[in-house]
């Protein structure tokens, strides 16, 4: 879901552990900032990613989401 009208500029791929609850609280908190999608298992429970499309820069990203970065091992990386 878009949670602002800004233009999405950005795609990233956000990776992390911590089973589905910690993939929902990394969501929720960039949910205003656009749009989360192909969430799945990476390769399997409980490491997940999902497509993060944003106006965000990556450093922007990394600021929203403070801790949990470290809590859930979040990586981010730039879709091709």
């Amino acid at each position: 879901m878009y949670g602002s009208h800004k233009e999405q500029n950005w795609t990233y791929v956000l990776r992390g552990t911590g089973a589905w609850n910690s993939c929902s609280v990394i969501q929720a908190k960039l949910a205003e900032h656009g749009a989360c999608s192909f969430t799945r298992w990476a390769p399997g429970p409980p490491n997940w990613q999902f497509r993060f499309d944003t106006h965000l820069t990556a450093g922007q990203v990394q600021a929203v989401l403070g801790d949990l970065l470290e809590r859930y091992h979040v990586t981010l990386e730039r879709a091709r």
